[in-house]
């Protein structure tokens, strides 16, 4: 089933098919937009007779209260996590957790994607919904989920809005034959030549496509999940995704739809691990990824990684 231009989000209760990457970012891992001037961990800790451990701690606790802080500049409309649960109940610490995340994130899409979120609500429960998205908005849970789970959901959300606010086409083009709810995608939308790849329409798949044209069983929900979850993917698995390239030719141009049309030209990095080509898990959102490296350089990588 279709979703508007995508307010929707990847399943309650979805089991974690592999592990994630955890903890915060190290002291030196801080980005040069912070302008806060940091020395090492352990010269701190020999000049102030404190456990190296509580230097840490503190390093990371300031970190996240600065990126936090530059959140709340970007314009976003931040909504109260009540109006989406009643039960949601915040911690500073927690807080400042979340807002840190989502705002190291954003600024690793470009400025032109990130710019089409407008409206973005935090809640903060151990169960629900990880995230929705669509329609400049973005709904995140951000308890009981890893920093890096946290970051590759986001980041799947982006997705929806990349595919629904972002990429559009004319309000007077002639339909394309796929519908968001009963909303025409027009022609000249360049999201309908990603959906053509695999799809005839926004609820049947094409009769020659097949699992390994997917870059997860979740992206063959539909084509605005296939979407997300390739864009998500292309962003924080790039060689991992360019792997999968020499098991389908449906992915190649996914691959370079995201490359050229979404990215402008650009690649990414990763971690490089052993993968089965012949295999899909069901979810981008848990795949293991250097979280540290994505917060310091953004992945970034030459062609031929």
């Amino acid at each position: 089933m279709a979703y508007l231009r995508r307010f929707t989000g990847l399943a309650l209760g979805l089991i974690s098919l592999c592990l994630v990457i955890t903890g915060s970012v190290a002291v030196d891992a801080i980005s040069a937009d912070v302008g806060i001037s940091v020395e090492s961990s352990g010269q701190r800790a020999a000049s102030e007779g404190l456990p190296q451990s509580k230097i840490v701690k503190k390093s990371a606790k300031t970190t996240d209260q600065y990126y936090a802080a530059q959140l709340d500049k970007l314009g976003i409309i931040l909504h109260p996590g009540t109006e989406h649960r009643e039960d949601s109940k915040p911690t500073a610490a927690t807080s400042r957790k979340c807002k840190s995340l989502v705002y190291q994130t954003l600024m690793k899409l470009p400025a032109e994607q990130r710019n089409q979120l407008s409206d973005l609500t935090l809640f903060y429960t151990e169960d629900g919904r990880r995230g929705l998205g669509g329609s400049g908005s973005i709904v995140l849970r951000c308890l009981n989920v890893t920093d890096a789970e946290l970051v590759s959901v986001f980041t799947h959300e982006m997705g929806h809005i990349v595919d629904g606010s972002y990429l559009e086409g004319s309000a007077d083009g002639s339909a394309s034959g796929f519908f968001d709810f009963d909303e025409p995608v027009k022609i000249d939308d360049p999201s309908s030549e990603f959906y053509k790849i695999s799809w005839d329409s926004e609820s049947k798949v094409k009769d020659d496509a097949v699992d390994l044209d997917f870059v997860s069983l979740y992206a063959m929900s539909d084509p605005f999940e296939d979407f997300a979850e390739t864009y998500a993917y292309f962003r924080l698995h790039g060689p991992e995704f360019r792997k999968l390239l020499n098991s389908s030719s449906m992915l190649q141009e996914k691959y370079e739809f995201m490359k050229n049309d979404v990215f402008g030209g650009e690649e990414f990095g990763g971690i490089k691990k052993n993968l089965n080509i012949w295999e899909r898990d069901y979810d981008v959102t848990v795949l293991p990824f250097s979280l540290r490296t994505f917060l310091t350089n953004g992945l970034k990588t030459a062609q031929t990684t």
